[in-house]
């Protein structure tokens, strides 16, 4: 309610450092943010019983349902979670489901927002100026971004198996011996598709993925440094660290760091 109420004229919604609110469907107006109060993006998650929803300014999305954005529309210091997970440490990720975000308009914003436990963070297809920046992700795959054009900006996420990390640390056995398939994401890190324009990525971490970055049909691309990592002594099939395929032109990568690949 409170958000269709600014709905005509734009402006912010506060969700209190305190809230926690089962959602399904979810559209952010146009012109709207939606603005939680998360004390930021450092999160800890040795600990197995580690409780990421103690951060605040919780969504917890039912199944089936995302978080739609519309045009200039933004999400920022929110923590998202599929209910079925509620941001609590996993030891596997069986239960990771379904899209977080999914951009709907031009302009949009996910910046400094704390994604975990979905099959896919955030998606996009056919809208640009996009702004995905400074967020803490843990999601079978990132960021898709499909016909997107004129400056999207994708800057300084950090993609990482938070929720299982706490399971593979603490399993009392030596690191060589430890089950690292608990550090495995099955998708991509970021998929950039079909269009491009001055688009910026750069300070980016993908972790785990088994496709760190792809870049498919893009032109005029500045992918900045960013870095792509996978557990050591792996040997996984398949794996790969960066692709650039179908039609990459005018792009420039000033440092790909790739490890563990």
């Amino acid at each position: 309610a409170a958000l269709n109420s600014v709905g005509a004229t734009g402006g912010d919604v506060l969700l209190h450092k305190t809230s926690r609110l089962s959602v399904g469907n979810l559209t952010i107006p146009a012109g709207v943010r939606l603005l939680g109060q998360i004390a930021g993006n450092d999160i800890t998650s040795d600990n197995i019983t580690f409780t990421f929803n103690t951060l605040g300014s919780t969504l917890l999305t039912t199944a089936g349902t995302t978080i739609t954005l519309e045009d200039g529309a933004s999400i920022e210091r929110v923590l998202l979670t599929p209910s079925a997970i509620g941001a609590v440490a996993q030891s596997t990720t069986a239960s990771f489901a379904g899209t977080a975000i999914t951009i709907a308009g031009y302009g949009a914003r996910v910046e400094n927002c704390t994604i975990l436990g979905y099959a896919q963070a955030v998606t996009s297809n056919g809208y640009s100026r996009l702004t995905i920046c400074n967020n803490t992700v843990d999601c079978q795959a990132a960021f898709d971004i499909q016909g997107s054009f004129d400056t999207t900006r994708i800057l300084n996420n950090h993609c990482w198996p938070f929720l299982t990390h706490g399971a593979f640390w603490n399993s009392g056995v030596d690191y060589a011996s430890r089950d690292k398939t608990k550090l495995y994401r099955t998708g991509i890190g970021l998929k950039l598709t079909n269009g491009s324009d001055d688009t910026r990525i750069d300070g980016n971490l993908f972790y785990g993925f088994l496709e760190g970055m792809e870049l498919q049909n893009v032109s005029a691309v500045n992918m900045g440094s960013n870095w792509i990592d996978h557990p050591n002594g792996v040997n996984r099939a398949s794996n790969i660290g960066a692709r650039f395929r179908n039609n990459v032109s005018d792009t420039i990568a000033q440092t790909l760091m790739i490890y563990g690949v």
